[in-house]
């Protein structure tokens, strides 16, 4: 991809590459924008994705903070505020236990937890294929059938059902954990 954008760039002004290696001052520039993103895409491979993307939107509120310290500039009020507010929410979502008290589960059981997902409504179906035909008829569907009826999982993980693939509700006693031992008659 940045070759693309390389070539393109070569493309549009012949005149680009000369002129960068003239100018020694975008040399750093251009080995430090370099070097974060590859950083980046080495933290998102090998470390927690939420906590990596969210770090990464945050740069903004780094850059400010950073601009104050090392250059000497100005943060207004209005921006400590936001950047208060932005640490403030990372907070929340890093460490989690801050609000949900959760952690390791020691317990023999199984814990309950809900999470709050947002989906773009383009993205959900406007009918319910999962209850608008019975478990048993769709089992017996193609396995492309299965998947136009939504027991798929889109990359790199919409559709899940509680965690797991769609497609394993459709095994003969399966019960979402969330319901645990429920039972119709016993409600």
């Amino acid at each position: 991809m940045y070759l693309l954008v390389a070539l393109a760039i070569v493309a549009w002004d012949g005149a680009a590459p000369a002129r960068l290696l003239r100018t020694r001052s975008l040399w750093p520039l251009l080995l430090a924008s370099g070097l974060t993103n590859a950083c980046f895409n080495w933290a998102v491979t090998i470390g927690d994705v939420i906590r990596v993307v969210l770090l990464f939107y945050l740069m903004p509120a780094w850059a400010a903070l950073f601009a104050r310290l090392l250059l000497g500039e100005a943060l207004p009020v209005r921006a400590v505020a936001r950047i208060a507010l932005a640490i403030a929410g990372a907070a929340i979502v890093l460490q989690g236990h801050l609000i949900h008290r959760g952690g390791a589960n020691r317990s023999g059981a199984p814990r309950l937890a809900v999470t709050n997902q947002y989906c773009q409504p383009w993205a959900r179906t406007q009918e319910n294929f999962f209850l608008g035909v019975p478990r048993e008829r769709a089992a017996a569907l193609s396995p492309r059938l299965q998947a136009l009826l939504g027991y798929e999982i889109w990359p790199p993980f919409m559709g899940h059902v509680t965690g797991s693939h769609p497609a394993k509700t459709l095994v003969p006693g399966w019960a979402a954990p969330v319901a645990g031992d429920l039972s119709p008659d016993t409600g």
